[in-house]
């Protein structure tokens, strides 16, 4: 059996595959060799049209504050898309736009260190991710500095909070939750983030929320509570949570309020909402395959006697004479566990399964199983293997080759769950925790609530007349769908390679992905508002860092 648990380690590829591993340098040389740099056109001028840029703001979360390869540092920051407008905004009468600035090169990881304690310099242990070419993936820093103090918190313009979710704009002392907001919040135990935003008195804003709302759910497999959708009040336990799926009811609440307040108070504001992207289409939630598994017959031989037992028992479960201990035909056959040579679909915990306990013990009471053979099936009593579009065709509706597995899924996946039985294999001979995986049901839950939120974004953008929506969600579902997008004469790919847009934790984009989003929105600024805005020459910025 050890040599079987060598075999399938060499075998199991769990990180990004790249199509190409070259370094960030040469990549930017051969942009620039394809788009040789123009020669000086002269100084670069804008006008503001219709808008006023002399007080911009900028709401958001972390896609906002520019958090890049999971930690908030200077690069990250200089090169958020509120940074880049702001400075075209300059050129057109705007004001001066002040960061939170964190003043780190490797910043704070928010993945890996202790957010509890993010001013201790004892919890910053790690930085941010770097593309560490011989996984290939990503690879934490261990330089990092814990969060700072901001000298003057009312001269921030950029207001993006990581972690923020929108229905936490309005909360009284949001400081005491959430350390990026004590770093700058102009009083932590009382202000919140809406009372500052509306204190800098904006004449014109870009409005970003509602992105985790819906991620921080996701990220974390779905198994965080779910906000009651419908008519009355939603129950704000479960919309407080911070890793719940937010209810509609108190997204379409927040957002009614803080727009009121905005035009209300500023009725010559001008600016830009962006709706929320489809999650599931980011790398974080792409780059671990669901079929992750590779084996040769041998080893897929020895792992199909292992099963044989469990997939023995769910035809016996299915005898009536079990009543309410009983599953259906369709779930037995559903839930068997096969592997043959190629690559396997990663073994599983899903929760919308029927828990098997109450079956085995009635089994066990029979004398059908005995008190070994339940120990060695109680790990399995919601474990089945995850589907292709192929075998469950509600996937095809959502796009999705297949259900899910989370990125984080790929520092356990083959790794051993007991260090003394190489059997124990997380993936396939123990079942992947429900917290790595995004299954199906869950799939079609998360983006009919994104739907639900954007339909409500739409809507607020159509209200005022100030108002304008960018779609971010058509932006980086063409990417994904196109397998890439072209600026500036060079393709860039969907993904966190030395040419893609994202950055490596997966899910913000890089400082080339922010350009391109800059460039957009401003493009939609000049359209709406009769402004004049000198784009980015894209090819002039990074994608991610190799060291």
């Amino acid at each position: 059996m050890k040599r079987i648990y060598s075999i399938l380690i060499a075998l199991l590829s769990i990180t990004v595959i790249f199509s190409a591993c070259d370094s960030e340098d040469d990549l930017i040389e051969d942009r620039k060799e394809d788009n040789p740099l123009p020669t000086d056109p002269g100084p670069l001028t804008g006008s503001a049209g219709n808008a006023d840029f002399g007080t911009y703001i900028s709401l958001g979360n972390s896609l906002t504050a520019g958090l890049m390869d999971g930690a908030l540092y200077t690069r990250g920051q200089q090169s958020s898309f509120p940074n880049l407008m702001a400075a075209r905004f300059a050129l057109a009468g705007g004001g001066v736009f002040n960061l939170p600035d964190i003043n780190s090169a490797n910043g704070f990881n928010v993945s890996l260190n202790d957010l509890e304690n993010a001013f201790d310099p004892g919890a910053a242990q790690f930085g941010r991710f770097f593309l560490d070419l011989s996984i290939p993936g990503p690879s934490p820093t261990t330089s990092a500095d814990p969060l700072n103090m901001v000298e003057d918190p009312a001269s921030i313009n950029n207001l993006g909070l990581p972690g923020m979710r929108l229905i936490e704009l309005t909360i009284n002392g949001y400081g005491t939750l959430n350390p990026f907001y004590t770093r700058f919040a102009i009083d932590p135990s009382t202000t919140s983030v809406l009372e500052q935003a509306l204190a800098k008195q904006p004449t014109f804003m870009t409005f970003w929320l509602g992105n985790n709302d819906a991620l921080v759910w996701a990220t974390g497999g779905g198994v965080g509570p779910i906000g009651i959708d419908g008519t009355g009040m939603p129950d704000p336990t479960l919309d407080a949570t911070p890793n719940a799926l937010v209810s509609t009811t108190s997204f379409n609440a927040t957002i009614d309020g803080a727009m009121a307040a905005f035009f209300g108070n500023f009725p010559d504001l001008k600016g830009v909402i962006l709706n929320v992207p489809n999650v599931t289409l980011v790398p974080f939630f792409q780059a671990v395959q669901w079929n992750a598994i590779p084996m040769d017959q041998a080893t897929a031989d020895v792992f199909n006697a292992g099963y044989a037992g469990y997939n023995a028992i769910l035809d016996a479960l299915t005898n009536p004479a079990l009543g309410a201990a009983a599953i259906t035909t369709n779930e037995a056959e559903y839930r068997k566990v096969s592997f043959s040579a190629g690559n396997n679909p990663v073994v599983v915990v899903d929760d919308q399964l029927t828990d098997i306990t109450v079956g085995l013990n009635t089994l066990l009471a029979l004398d059908e199983i005995t008190e070994a053979e339940l120990a060695a099936l109680t790990p399995l009593v919601q474990a089945r293997q995850l589907k292709s579009a192929q075998e469950d065709t509600n996937l095809e509706q959502f796009g999705l080759p297949a259900e899910i597995l989370t990125l984080s899924a790929g520092s356990v996946l083959g790794t051993l769950a007991d260090p003394d039985n190489p059997a124990s294999v997380i993936g396939v001979g123990v079942p992947l925790e429900d917290s790595f995986t995004l299954t199906t049901d869950e799939i079609g839950l998360l983006l009919s609530r994104i739907t639900a939120f954007n339909t409500k974004i739409s809507s607020v953008a159509d209200t005022y007349d100030g108002l304008v929506m960018y779609d971010a969600n058509a932006f980086f579902t063409s990417i994904a769908v196109n397998g890439g997008i072209e600026a500036d004469g060079f393709a860039y790919s969907p993904d966190f390679t030395p040419a893609g847009v994202f950055s490596t934790d997966g899910i913000h984009p890089n400082p080339v992905g922010h350009a391109i989003l800059a460039n957009n929105i401003m493009d939609l600024i000049e359209s709406s508002f009769g402004s004049e805005l000198p784009a980015y020459n894209v090819t002039e910025f990074t994608t991610v860092l190799n060291q």
